[in-house]
């Protein structure tokens, strides 16, 4: 059968181990790149993409390789799926190419990330929330997740089983953090505020397990973005630092276990006398706050809701 692209079918280098991989898509048209044992699949993505002489990274985000009816994670190699010149890859498309560009560009953000450190999600901003169920992902407390930070801003990575990008801010959009130390065997604990569509969303992340450490890379994670904000500073670039005087809490917050857990989204402005402007209000829309509160008026399941202590 003819390839599409029979110039990428070259005679074997015995020094670099390069040899012909063959892809074949639905329609039975197959087509050969160039790779080595040590070639990673989305750089056969990338290769295929180059031959078919597709442009748009659209295509990166809709296309799926199958070997033995099993897809190909695009950071594993060649050799890991004991792919030779005598096999051939299963070259699909997915129609949900909000995921897949999803994982490509998570993808991208671990394997050129410089600084980059394990955290958990303590309190999820709306954003991520309504991201993840879109991609099919459940949150959970705790849920372990990848920050990274660089130029570009703040990107954090599902860790739970998939490279999916959860949450991409750039540092314009970063008014505000606050680190507080973890003691006593308690890990640190990393508020970010961070602006989307013009509105503030705030969350909250465990910076790893134990003071010690996390307090260390909590240290480190601060240190990163306070050097990155001076750069963007140094070029015009409005970015925030430290805190206001009113806080904003808006995000989703996890309380109890098994049958007594509930959620609550909260959108509150915690002012400088302890009482809270705004609504909150748990999933099962029991439980509202209109207007000003104060937290021991707010109540759950007849016990008491501090949410400073607990949605924190």
């Amino acid at each position: 059968m003819a390839t599409e692209n029979p110039l990428a079918a070259s005679a074997d280098d015995p020094e670099a181990g390069t040899f012909p991989l063959s892809l074949r898509d639905v329609f039975m048209k197959t087509v050969v790149v160039d790779v080595t044992p040590e070639t990673k699949m989305y750089e056969v993505k990338e290769a295929v993409r180059v031959a078919k002489g597709e442009e748009g990274v659209e295509y990166l985000d809709a296309m799926v390789l199958l070997y033995e009816h099993q897809p190909l994670d695009d950071d594993s190699t060649v050799a890991s799926h004991g792919l030779s010149r005598e096999t051939i890859v299963t070259l699909s498309a997915t129609s949900d190419v909000t995921k897949g560009r999803a994982l490509r560009e998570g993808g991208d953000a671990l394997r050129t990330a410089k600084s980059s450190w394990p955290v958990q999600l303590r309190r999820a901003p709306p954003s991520i929330v309504a991201t993840s169920k879109a991609l099919g992902l459940e949150l959970t407390r705790d849920h372990p997740l990848t920050l990274v930070v660089s130029e570009v801003g703040l990107r954090l990575i599902d860790a739970a089983g998939s490279k999916l990008l959860l949450g991409h801010y750039s540092l314009t959009q970063l008014p505000g953090w606050q680190l507080k130390k973890g003691v006593a065997g308690k890990a640190a604990e990393l508020s970010l505020q961070v602006l989307v569509g013009g509105r503030k969303e705030a969350f909250l992340l465990a910076t790893g397990t134990g003071s010690q450490r996390s307090n260390q890379s909590g240290n480190k994670i601060v240190t990163e973005i306070r050097w990155w904000s001076s750069r963007k500073a140094e070029e015009g670039q409005k970015v925030g630092a430290g805190e206001d005087e009113a806080e904003q809490w808006a995000g989703h917050c996890w309380q109890g276990k098994g049958s007594s857990r509930f959620d609550m989204d909260l959108h509150l402005n915690e002012s400088a006398d302890g009482t809270f402007e705004g609504n909150g209000k748990d999933q099962s829309g029991a439980f509202t706050v209109e207007g000003s509160a104060t937290p021991d008026t707010i109540r759950k399941s007849g016990y008491f809701f501090d949410l400073r202590a607990r949605c924190r």
